[in-house]
This record gives C-alpha cells, structure tokens and sequence, in this order.
C-alpha cells in the first residue's frame, strides 16, 4: 500500500513539475516567429488550466511515461513521441527544437521521478 502512495507521489511531481517547466520555461527559448502564434491549447493565461486540452494530453503523456517506465517497458516510449510527432507535424517542422525540448522535459522528469519513487520505495 505504501508503493502505491509513493508512485502516486511520485506521479503527481512529476506531472506539476514537467507542466509548470514547459508551461513557464520552455517558451521563454521560442524563436520570436513562433512566440507570435501560441498554440491554441496555450492561450489561457493559466498553468493549471482543466478546461484547456493540452493540461490534459499532458496529463496522459505524462502517465502513460510514468506507467511505461514502471514496467520496464521504454521501448513502448517511442509510441508517445510518435503520436506527437504525427499530431504536431506542421508545427514541429515550424520549430522542432521546442518541440523537442518540450517532450524532453517530461520524459525526463517523469523517467527521474519513477527512479526516485523506486528508491524510495525500496527503503520503506
């Protein structure tokens, strides 16, 4: 019961930190082009927007990494940079290195906080 907690934990951080790093961080390093037209999922003004579809699809990324990682399975990774790929590719020709960073970001943050869990699970 008490990995459970931790995972979700866990979970939680590295959905709030990865959101508030892409929200906040990584488009402050758009070229100026870009910075012109925000992604219509962008627009609120608000980090934490539930009406918003890009909280959401970075709420599923974000658990369906965090999921992945758990079960070892890293190959199936390639599935959600795929998707994004597919999904944004107009925009990811636009400006690939944001995009890039932005899926970075999560995977990372969600792959560190799964190891953090896991270490932390293991000395409860």
């Amino acid at each position: 019961m008490i990995d459970v907690a931790v995972f979700t934990g866990f979970f939680a951080l590295s959905f709030v930190l990865s959101t508030l790093l892409i929200r906040l961080g990584v488009p402050r390093l758009q070229s100026d082009h870009a910075r012109t037209q925000p992604l219509p999922e962008s627009r609120s003004r608000r980090v934490f927007d539930l009406r918003s579809t890009g909280f959401w699809i970075g709420f599923f990324e974000t658990l369906l990494v965090f999921i992945l990682v758990v079960q070892a399975e890293f190959s199936a990774l390639a599935i959600i940079i795929g998707a994004k790929e597919f999904v944004r590719k107009d925009q990811i020709v636009e400006n690939p290195s944001y995009y890039l960073l932005g899926t970075l970001v999560n995977l990372s943050v969600a792959v560190l906080s799964v190891l953090a869990a896991r270490a932390l699970a293991a000395t409860l």
